[in-house]
């Protein structure tokens, strides 16, 4: 039975508990992973196991509007955790082999087979348009920007080289490359535009599942874990892979890689922020960035991965912590692109995919 929980009704019965102490309390219905379940009206059907959840995290009272606080961060961590969705990701995910990613701008033909291409209704006269990354076998992850208020006609996966209908490397040859209509999109429901992008994310659901028992086919793994989401990116090296489909036009035939420095939250603020009569995006705790000189995503796709190898299910795997979103125009500058923070966008996530 759907439980509707108005603010005032956040209450124990048979006594007071103690307040949990956190640096993130928040009024509940602020925290993103309340968020996400809002009506047009206000209120927010939930279940009765996140109700004992939101319980446990209290922290405190509003003064002003009188609505419970709680521990933002850790009840996000719990509700992941327990969410039912989870079994939808698959088990197998991320393929790493680190002698793949020695030198050279060319992919191996096998290095990244999430990578998805997105294209437009008029694709014969225009194109592909964005990247995307595949991360269950009925969903493709992109930017919101790529497919907001577009008319989207298909997603191709097992794509190499654009130029060939046969892709081969070292003796291997593909053998699955397919385009699959989208049934719908689905874009974050506080997704604002240009100048300031904010949450640019959005997932596409396909007409019919990707055969993910491919050897060139994929899924990338995403930070479903508190220890992936809570670790400290700061300097790690990540990787973004594409064909370069990204707003300054060029483009190339064949999948391209580059290796990124991950900056701090400080540098990235300062950046952003320096020059606000250029309609510089705002830096936010919902986005990452990342550069290196002489390198960027002119070598990805807007909407591609932004992709570190970690720890996870017994071994190291790709996992993606950023969606290439924006950034200065031209390749090879030493300022850092702006990334979607993947982490901070699992609920809605695991919200929105369905069987």
């Amino acid at each position: 039975m759907e439980t509707i929980i108005i603010i005032s009704s956040l209450c124990f019965v048979g006594g007071t508990l103690a307040l949990k102490k956190c640096s993130d309390c928040k009024n509940y219905d602020e925290c993103p992973a309340i968020k996400i379940f809002k009506r047009r009206d206000g209120t927010i059907p939930l279940d009765d196991n996140t109700i004992l959840l939101i319980r446990k995290e209290i922290c405190g009272t509003d003064e002003i509007s009188d609505t419970k606080q709680i521990c933002c961060s850790s009840f996000e961590d719990n509700f992941i955790k327990v969410h039912p969705n989870l079994e939808l990701l698959p088990k197998r995910c991320g393929n790493y082999d680190g002698n793949r990613i020695i030198g050279g701008k060319i992919a191996d033909i096998l290095e990244f087979p999430w990578m998805a291409l997105i294209a437009p209704v008029d694709y014969k006269s225009r194109g592909f348009m964005c990247g995307g990354s595949i991360i269950q076998k009925h969903y493709i992850l992109t930017a919101g920007h790529c497919v907001h208020n577009k008319m989207i006609g298909f997603v191709r996966v097992g794509e190499y080289d654009m130029n060939t209908t046969k892709d081969c490397q070292f003796g291997y040859c593909a053998n699955y490359t397919k385009d699959i209509s989208v049934e719908k999109v689905h874009v974050h429901p506080d997704y604002a535009g240009m100048p300031n992008l904010a949450n640019d994310i959005a997932l596409l659901r396909l007409a019919e599942p990707i055969d993910l028992n491919q050897d060139n086919i994929d899924a990338v793994c995403l930070p479903t874990t508190p220890t992936l989401r809570q670790q400290s990116l700061l300097n790690g090296t990540a990787f973004v892979a594409g064909w370069g489909l990204t707003e300054n036009k060029t483009s190339s035939s064949i999948l391209l890689k580059a290796n990124l420095t991950v900056n701090s939250n400080d540098n990235c603020l300062k950046l952003y922020n320096r020059f606000p009569a250029e309609g510089q995006p705002k830096y936010t705790e919902n986005k990452l960035c990342a550069g290196r000189t002489a390198t960027g995503t002119c070598t990805g796709d807007s909407g591609g991965p932004l992709m570190l190898p970690k720890w996870f299910n017994r071994g190291f795997k790709y996992v993606q912590y950023g969606i290439i979103s924006e950034g200065k125009s031209g390749c090879g500058s030493d300022f850092p692109e702006l990334f979607t923070d993947v982490t901070k966008y699992m609920s809605w996530i695991l919200n929105t995919i369905a069987k």
